[in-house]
């Protein structure tokens, strides 16, 4: 299935992340791409912040020491937050940062695998680490195609001049819609719809 016309649109809108006046401001850590997700990526996405606020289901494939869904959680107490990713330590440190932070309650983390990944039913799936350098890109694309609710969205943050092979990528695995929403020096930010 093609992606429509109208939604292969170029990435014109430019991020304020990362902030070049601060030093080391090429790396993306963890902290700034919470940051980031929060302040200029999620408003980003068509309607997801309403989303969010009234309650949703999400994962972030990948999510290492769980600092984006901690953040995630914090701002948006209504929702349900999964993280998945394959490193037992990581999964460790998200879970006592979940417990730190006081949102435990609503924050889960397990082993799980871009292909593998438990649940079905998300409003947000997040690939915060990009997704075209996995190891089976399309059998992470066709994991989160089946895995979304209805209107859910795929927000893939990928490396910037990555439009055409996110769009195949997503096309390949039957959305219908994919969109660079902001981009800076370092991401380039996609929403994927079905």
């Amino acid at each position: 299935m093609a992606l429509k016309e109208a939604n292969l649109q170029p990435c014109a809108k430019q991020s304020t992340y990362p902030n070049p006046d601060r030093p080391g401001a090429e790396l993306s850590t963890q902290p700034d791409v919470a940051s980031a997700l929060l302040a200029d990526w999620l408003p980003a996405l068509t309607g997801m912040s309403a989303t969010l606020q009234a309650g949703a289901r999400v994962a972030d494939v990948a999510c290492g020491p769980g600092s984006s869904i901690i953040r995630l959680a914090e701002a948006f107490p209504k929702s349900r937050y999964f993280g998945y990713d394959m490193s037992v330590a990581a999964i460790e440190t998200a879970r006592a940062s979940a417990l730190a932070a006081g949102v435990i309650e609503r924050t889960y983390f397990q082993i799980g695998s871009p292909v593998d990944f438990p649940g079905w039913g998300y409003d947000l799936i997040c690939f915060l680490n990009g997704v075209l350098g996995l190891p089976n890109p399309s059998g992470a694309a066709w994991r989160v195609q089946s895995s979304l609710s209805d209107n859910g969205v795929w927000l893939i943050a990928e490396a910037p001049g990555s439009e055409t092979e996110v769009q195949e990528l997503t096309a390949a695995a039957g959305f219908t819609t994919c969109r660079c929403v902001l981009a800076s020096s370092t991401d380039a930010v996609y929403e994927v719809r079905r």
